[in-house]
């Protein structure tokens, strides 16, 4: 078996314990102590790339690895490095290996190189992240800077907890999505409302709109784009990112043919955000919405976790849920044309869980 020499230092709380991996067979096994930790990786030709065992890094592949295989994460690692870009293609900063025969299948010794927005002190969005994940994944520390709402051209607003709007909500055609855990959401209704109708037809409308952000918050409204996913280092890029996305159509999921006009986004601050739900938030997630009536929008939490409107059967929120904290973590908003002022809404099912 060929030797692979690599060094992991691995950070933990304020100690970094270094491991060294005498082999790439050795390395595999050391991943599943390694979960969840991750670490910095310099490899036999001095590229440094952050390590996350057991991950799969999304990002626009820049180089397919069903063409692409190699012995070691290690030389995968150098490959995005020296990756030269043709073409107008994006540059490498993301890489993916898989490693175990047994698990990887037709992909063994695959690497793929991607490209994703890495913002420093924020964790790149990964599509799956678990023990049963055979990949092994990776960035270089190729950054983009966090611009401001001003460099970015966006006009942002905030919304008051008791804010009144004199505008007439428009109906809620399709009725609440969360009553029934959203098993009946019609998309096709939605994709008919008004909402969606009269949402901008162009980039430049689009662009137009303004942004009106709520502290504490969580916003329904069905994901165009899952944050798991899709990480943001502020509230101000979560909007940015809601303004500029473009349908994908049915390829991106049942709801590909809706616009966004609201976000919900964990701030960095947070290691976790709580959610009434079987996923696991993060600090960047940004989840990007669409709602009808973003004018008087639906809210799963506000302010005060034990809020009166939470209580179901006379149980508080925080009694059905232990986990949660006591003040909302999450940080949302919706888009508006330009003059509209929104009202501060009305609680959703969701709050009732």
């Amino acid at each position: 078996m060929k030797q692979v020499f690599v060094v992991l230092a691995l950070h933990i709380s304020s100690s970094t314990i270094l491991l060294q991996a005498a082999s790439s067979q050795l390395q595999h096994r050391n991943e599943e102590r390694l979960i969840g930790w991750g670490g910095e990786w310099h490899n036999q030709h001095s590229h440094t790339c952050d390590v996350l065992p057991r991950t799969e890094l999304a990002g626009e592949v820049v180089l397919w690895g069903a063409s692409n295989r190699v012995d070691n994460a290690s030389n995968c690692c150098s490959m995005c490095a020296k990756f030269q870009p043709q073409g107008g293609a994006k540059e490498c900063n993301v890489w993916v290996w898989c490693g175990d025969a047994v698990q990887c299948g037709s992909n063994f010794q695959t690497c793929w190189l991607k490209h994703q927005v890495l913002y420093q002190g924020l964790d790149p969005g990964a599509m799956d992240q678990s023990p049963k994940v055979p990949w092994t994944s990776g960035t270089l520390p190729r950054y983009t800077e966090v611009p401001t709402a001003e460099l970015m051209g966006m006009k942002v607003h905030s919304i008051a907890i008791n804010q009144a709007s004199a505008m007439s909500p428009r109906i809620r055609e399709c009725g609440s999505p969360a009553v029934d855990g959203y098993a009946h959401v019609d998309p096709a209704c939605l994709e008919q409302s008004l909402t969606a109708r009269e949402h901008p037809s162009t980039m430049g409308a689009q662009l137009a709109m303004e942004v009106h952000i709520e502290k504490h918050a969580d916003y329904d409204g069905l994901a165009v784009v899952w944050g798991l996913t899709h990480k943001q280092p502020s509230a101000e890029l979560c909007a940015d990112a809601c303004r500029r996305h473009v349908p994908a159509g049915p390829s991106a999921g049942v709801y590909g043919r809706l616009p966004c006009n609201a976000f919900s986004w964990c701030p960095v601050e947070f290691t976790f955000c709580f959610e009434p739900d079987a996923h696991t938030h993060r600090g960047g997630d940004c989840w990007l919405k669409f709602t009808e009536v973003p004018e008087a929008v639906q809210v799963n939490q506000r302010g005060n976790m034990d809020q009166v409107e939470t209580i179901r059967n006379r149980i508080p929120y925080r009694t059905r849920h232990t986990k949660a904290p006591a003040q909302v973590q999450w940080i949302s908003g919706v888009l508006l044309p330009a003059g509209d002022v929104p009202s501060n809404g009305t609680w959703g099912p969701r709050a009732q869980w």
